[in-house]
């Protein structure tokens, strides 16, 4: 009984651990601002977006709630059954997907909010697509934001 509680305690430490180690540790976004964010990048009916990284799925949510056709990534299994537990109450077709995004393609998004560690970003920022692009927190060095979204109480959004 205890190596089966060993082995279920490792296959959900590893991911998260993993995660933190490429960059993509799993935080929550925060701030009343995200409906205002996500309005401003243009979330709507139809728009394809793409969260990489969901967490707990607040983020994807909402922009479900919007309209927008939701793809999501999040490597820990705990986040991505609260994130499925989450969209799911929202009755509305959503794809989410436990994988690492780094490997996935997400050319097609039209939205893509991100919320990651900067060395992760800097790495990884070759590879966004044209679309908008929300970063919570961190901005993406080399590119200059459409919109940046200050509250003294949250860390900054920055709307590309």
């Amino acid at each position: 009984m205890e190596l089966v509680l060993e082995i279920i305690l490792l296959v959900l430490i590893i991911p998260a651990v993993y995660a933190a180690i490429i960059g993509a540790p799993t935080l929550s976004s925060s701030g009343k601002h995200l409906k205002e964010t996500l309005e401003k990048a243009g979330v709507k009916e139809g728009i394809k977006f793409y969260e990489l990284g969901t967490g707990t799925g607040k983020v994807s949510a909402l922009a479900l709630k919007m309209g927008a056709d939701v793809t999501g990534y999040e490597l820990s299994p705990i986040p991505y059954l609260i994130s499925f537990l989450r969209l799911k109450t929202i009755e509305k077709p959503f794809k989410l997907r436990l994988k690492n995004f780094f490997k996935e393609d997400i050319s097609e998004a039209d939205v893509i909010y991100l919320f990651l560690m900067p060395k992760t970003i800097e790495k990884f920022k070759d590879k966004l697509p044209e679309a908008t692009i929300i970063s919570y927190a961190f901005p993406i060095l080399g590119r200059e934001p459409k919109y940046e979204i200050n509250d003294k109480n949250h860390p900054p959004i920055y709307i590309y």
